[in-house]
């Protein structure tokens, strides 16, 4: 008999437990999960409602799960191509034929990955000998900067650490990376325990147990975190974001800066994805072929868009003189690759963030260039035209009809959205993630009155729009009304007009009024 399949993908909460699964089975079977995400919304096809997580290989390979409500592994696709799967119900044997695919499929793409050209970021060009000179002896400049930094740093804290009670070690200082990784998942870990399976780093564990930070059960392979580990702990998570350092003639103007009470306003939280809101993270900068620069932000939003996960993060860059509040720069949209957990790219270069080399795609817009969100009525208009221009064929009788219009046009600039970052059309791809925005604000708005019946505000924007015997979406009044409307079916949209339907001309007739608005003669 095979094994029952124990995947909970109907809650982020149970996701998250089922790809940690999968991902050390993965690991098990040869082919290391990087990066993994989860999207809530449900899909369907072939009778069959599923849900997706999306994992990134080591190999830079991505695999595509689609779980059924029972929890089976209804479908596989490798790097978005559908994979035939014998076990559906047994994870184990599962994972073991997809890490075979991944493995099988390796070379092949990684030729195909070389192939690709790679062309230069726009206005991006070779330096003249002279500029590389200016540049080199920033680099050394800034090397120095970032190493007497990193010496006050760790001479502070030392100090710090003599001054602390017996119950934090003065060694906190020099604790490794991998010590402190393991230090802060033991921190976050439910009832502050972990297992031998689940320790980041072995080297990272011993070195915490001859500190005298955690207890080790040996019976049961357990890791307890002490009060003296949840000391250092609690001084490892206090620790400030370093203020980003950036050569001469690089500067932030162009960003959004916001104040630390922006920063302080991001409520922590769990998502599905590798970091969290409010979270410390690591990015790589490079800039002018100078050497990376290795800063920290925090997570101040998180964006999802299929396969792919963004956030916005928040890089402090100077502390005003009279307040000492710190002032950040806020980079927008940030594909999930350019970044990683605070102590993970120094662990293990496989998990460090790629390199970011132009800063222009993630400069957010004035706020007096951010576009409003649609109306419903434009929103839902924008939506057909999508729809039309796609060929898609939708039911338009029934109120699903509406939000299915709306769903179609989502995918569609959720899908562009990326795309058209990744390819230098930043604007194109702000005004897409605008419409999505849009999109979501309508669908939440006709949900909400999927139930409602007609009332008399819906019944005057009707006879508004007959009267008008058709309305333009900036004629539409009131929204809310449009929203029953909608809901009712008494509207339909052609060529961003907004004309009476069959219902709604009867709803008219049954209140003593024609199909232009006007009441029937005595």
């Amino acid at each position: 008999m095979p094994k029952t399949n124990t995947l909970d993908f109907s809650s982020p909460a149970g996701a998250e437990k089922a790809i940690k699964q999968i991902s050390q089975q993965m690991g098990r079977a040869g082919q290391s999960v990087v990066s993994s995400e989860f999207n809530q919304k449900p899909r369907r096809s072939s009778d069959t409602t599923y849900r997706e997580a999306y994992l990134t290989l080591a190999s830079g390979q991505i695999i595509t799960l689609r779980v059924n409500g029972t929890g089976d592994i209804y479908q596989v696709l490798l790097n978005g191509s559908v994979k035939p799967l014998k076990e559906h119900s047994d994870v184990e044997k599962a994972v073991g034929e997809i890490a075979t695919m991944a493995e099988k499929n390796q070379a092949a793409f990684q030729k195909a990955q070389a192939r690709k050209a790679v062309a230069l970021p726009r206005g991006m060009s070779t330096p003249k000998p002279k500029q590389v000179d200016a540049l080199a002896q920033q680099v050394a400049e800034l090397d120095t900067l970032i190493t007497e930094r990193k010496s006050t740093i760790a001479e502070l804290v030392s100090k710090l650490g003599g001054a602390m009670t017996d119950s934090v070690p003065t060694e906190l200082a020099s604790l490794d990376d991998a010590a402190r990784d393991v230090l802060t998942k033991l921190a976050k870990a439910e009832g502050q325990v972990l297992e031998d399976g689940d320790v980041p780093s072995k080297a990272g564990r011993d070195t915490l147990i001859d500190l005298g930070l955690i207890d080790r059960y040996t019976d049961k392979g357990a890791n307890v975190l002490n009060d003296k580990g949840r000391a250092c702990a609690a001084m490892l998570d206090s620790a400030e974001p370093e203020l980003v350092t950036l050569p001469d003639g690089i500067s932030w103007l162009g960003f959004k800066l916001v104040d630390q009470v922006f920063v302080d306003k991001t409520s922590a939280s769990v998502l599905p994805s590798a970091e969290s809101l409010a979270g410390k993270v690591r990015l790589n900068i490079s800039l002018a072929d100078g050497a990376p620069l290795d800063v920290v932000g925090i997570v101040v939003a998180v964006k999802f868009s299929a396969p792919k996960v963004y956030y916005s993060v928040a890089l402090p860059v100077k502390t005003d003189a009279d307040s000492g509040q710190t002032i950040y720069a806020v980079l927008h949209d940030l594909d999930s690759v350019f970044v990683s957990g605070i102590n993970a790219a120094m662990m293990d270069s496989a998990e460090a963030p790629q390199t970011i080399e132009s800063l222009e795609p993630y400069k957010g817009l004035a706020p007096d260039q951010i576009p409003k969100f649609l109306t419903l009525a434009s929103a839902y208009v924008a939506a057909r035209e999508i729809v039309a221009a796609s060929g898609t064929m939708l039911d338009d009788a029934a109120t699903a009809g509406a939000i299915a219009h709306l769903q179609v046009g989502l995918d569609v600039v959720e899908n562009n959205g990326p795309i058209n970052l990744a390819e230098g059309n930043v604007e194109q791809a702000l005004h897409e993630m605008r419409m999505a925005e849009s999109f979501r604000t309508a669908i939440a708005m006709l949900d909400s009155v999927k139930d409602r019946q007609m009332d008399d505000k819906a019944l005057d924007q009707l006879v508004a729009i007959a009267k008008a015997d058709a309305a333009s979406e900036d004629e539409i009044a009131d929204q809310d009304a449009l929203g029953t409307l909608l809901a009712q079916s008494m509207l339909d949209v052609a060529e961003g007009i907004y004309f009476l339907t069959e219902k709604g001309r009867q709803y008219l007739n049954e209140n003593g009024m024609d199909a232009y608005g006007e009441p029937f003669s005595e």
